[in-house]
């Protein structure tokens, strides 16, 4: 291992290609031709303007710009760590201290697109700012069911089961596999990764044909074994078969040029397809996914263009549909939903294989991808995001705190009609893309931290998890409702479950503002007649969060330190009343929502030995 000193060094060298090569994003830079919103409006709060509109048919996302007056001058409504100046729909928020003044809303049928017209603008008016909002549950009015859109994360590399000390005293393998089995209980069923094609695994001799699977089989058991199932994304390009054995990129140097030859290359995912088959056979492999590579429109990770793309996916979705047509591929697997629509114009005038479109977004809500499917006659495939998070920044103190709590749900929630999948990436905060974590508290992109502490992520998700799959009619109203503040419920005959959350929609604001604090009165109707205890479960600052906590200069905290922040993390159930239900009558709870927070109001029934 190289010294400590040499390892920053090396570190700090590719955190250095890595943000370069973001920098360069290829994206698609037509002008729109949909018309602009109607119906907007915007809406003073306390510390917020809520800013609303009517969607658009055919709408992917949509502008907002503000301005002084309505003459401009006009400037994108931006937030800290989104990788996209688009937003998903209404609504949306403005907590700058700029708030204010003139909004227009654009739509767009794709990210990256010049609007061809904005709506009128309008003047943020005076709303309710009381800073109280009200959540009322009908438990017997049933709207839908939860859809678990949340069964893949992401875990860096496969190669890191193959190892052991992380430099720091931490088992890799033991803590990543932990993490798994830990996810499976919360539903999770898949993990996705990249490099299943790595030089690490040393499957590809010289002429670039597959020779030696005993790594490969490892990993692939040791998943297997964890109870969890592989989404195959088919990078990056053995250096025997790269046009530049040079262009390598991460501390694992995975190589991101283009094959110098694809028809080698689909001859090498064909053997390695084929041979997973014959080791697991059919049936488990089908329930398996195959992706075609990882963000390619960012030059980090692909030093071809995008039509070298999409010959790259033609070439390897046939080579695995080639092996058994029931097998699942898709793609383009790209960074901030870029080259969404020329990738189906490119599958649809070729008909290349497509059983999932795949890309990814961090920092905001997932997009509405279905009009562009339903746009070449693919409404039927679904959409996978195998990439989302809070932020798409290595290292940031908002991948540990208290914000992605609400941030979680209030995606899971927005998914559950647009995407069959959601992807958090990643589980584990065992990750060296940029070198391995020197702390606790690196602000890894993990939903549990180098030694399996939980972040206030990973709660989020089991919340939502818990919920009942019976989802109830659930109505917001009050300073911020639908934006800054929301809800989302679930019943079944022994319990009603109420989430809600207040979450800013900019990473600027993560480390809280009282401003945007928030009292919340949830009822609950429609309940059974009988005996009903309360619970209450809280994620913010204050609660369920270690981050907070953390002191000293210690990197890594010793075990009464780690007890003590372990203890701190952890959610828990506060005993919140006993109340009777008679002639359809109702239960009201107060209660205060800060900014980040997340709380879980469960009604369930009492038991006869509770009496």
């Amino acid at each position: 291992m190289k010294a400590h000193g040499e390892q920053q060094d090396a570190t700090r060298a590719v955190l250095e290609r890595w943000e370069e090569g973001t920098r360069e994003r290829r994206v698609d830079e037509h002008v729109g031709h949909l018309p602009p919103p109607t119906g907007v409006e915007a809406w003073r709060g306390s510390g917020c303007v809520t800013i609303t509109w009517q969607r658009v048919e055919g709408a992917v996302c949509y502008l907002v710009e503000r301005a002084p007056s309505p003459d401009g001058p006009w400037t994108v409504l931006r937030r800290a760590e989104h990788d996209l100046v688009e937003v998903a729909g209404p609504p949306t928020l403005d907590t700058s201290r700029e708030a204010g003044g003139w909004y227009r809303v654009a739509a767009l049928e794709d990210v990256g697109r010049r609007p061809t017209s904005f709506s009128d603008p309008v003047e943020a008016r005076d709303g309710d700012r009381s800073a109280a909002v009200t959540v009322r549950v009908e438990a017997s009015s049933p709207v839908g069911s939860l859809a678990p859109v949340w069964w893949m994360v992401g875990s860096e590399r496969p190669g890191q089961l193959l190892l052991r000390d992380d430099g720091f005293g931490h088992d890799v393998r033991a803590e990543v596999l932990e993490a798994y089995r830990r996810a499976a209980a919360i539903g999770v069923t898949h993990v996705r990764a990249h490099c299943w094609l790595d030089d690490a695994f040393g499957m590809v001799d010289a002429s670039g044909r597959l020779t030696e699977t005993s790594a490969l089989d490892e990993v692939l058991d040791l998943v297997l074994a964890s109870g969890l199932r592989p989404i195959v994304e088919l990078s990056f390009t053995p250096s025997s078969l790269a046009t530049d054995p040079a262009a390598t990129v991460f501390t694992y140097r995975a190589n991101v040029s283009p094959p110098a030859d694809l028809v080698r290359y689909g001859e090498l995912v064909a053997q390695v397809v084929r041979h997973m088959i014959e080791r697991y056979g059919a049936d488990e492999v089908r329930e398996w996914a195959f992706e075609v590579w990882n963000e390619p429109n960012l030059a980090v990770f692909w030093t071809g263009d995008m039509a070298a793309y999409f010959a790259l996916y033609d070439r390897v979705a046939r080579a695995v549909k080639e092996v058994d047509p029931a097998l699942r591929v898709g793609g383009p697997a790209t960074a901030g939903s870029g080259w969404i629509a020329p990738f189906l114009d490119f599958v649809h005038e070729t008909d290349a294989p497509l059983d999932f479109l795949s890309t990814h977004t961090y920092g905001g809500m997932p997009l509405d991808l279905r009009a562009q499917l339903a746009r070449v006659g693919r409404g039927d495939v679904p959409v996978w995001w195998t990439e989302w998070g809070v932020s798409p920044t290595h290292h940031a103190r908002v991948n540990d705190g208290a914000f992605g709590a609400p941030f979680v749900v209030r995606g899971m929630k927005a998914a559950q009609q647009i995407a069959a999948a959601l992807s958090y990436w990643v589980v584990s905060d065992h990750f060296e893309e940029l070198g391995r974590p020197e702390r606790l508290a690196a602000g890894g992109f993990g939903l549990l931290t180098v030694g399996n502490l939980p972040k206030s992520r990973w709660h989020a998700l089991s919340l939502v998890a818990e919920l009942p799959s019976r989802i109830v009619a659930t109505e917001v109203e009050g300073d911020g409702a639908g934006a800054l503040v929301d809800g989302w419920a679930g019943a079944d005959a022994e319990r009603v479950d109420v989430l809600v959350w207040n979450g800013s929609h900019d990473a600027a604001d993560a480390e809280g503002r009282g401003d945007l604090d928030r009292t919340v009165t949830v009822t609950l109707e429609g309940l059974e007649d009988g005996e009903w205890l309360l619970e209450l479960t809280r994620v913010d600052r204050d609660h369920a969060s270690f981050l907070e906590a953390i002191a000293g200069e210690d990197p890594w905290p010793g075990p009464e330190a780690t007890a003590a922040l372990r203890e701190r993390a952890a959610l828990r159930v506060e005993p919140a009343g006993r109340t009777s239900v008679v002639d359809g009558g109702r239960i009201e709870m107060t209660v205060r929502v800060p900014m980040p927070g997340l709380v879980r109001l469960r009604a369930r029934r009492a038991r006869s030995w509770e009496a």
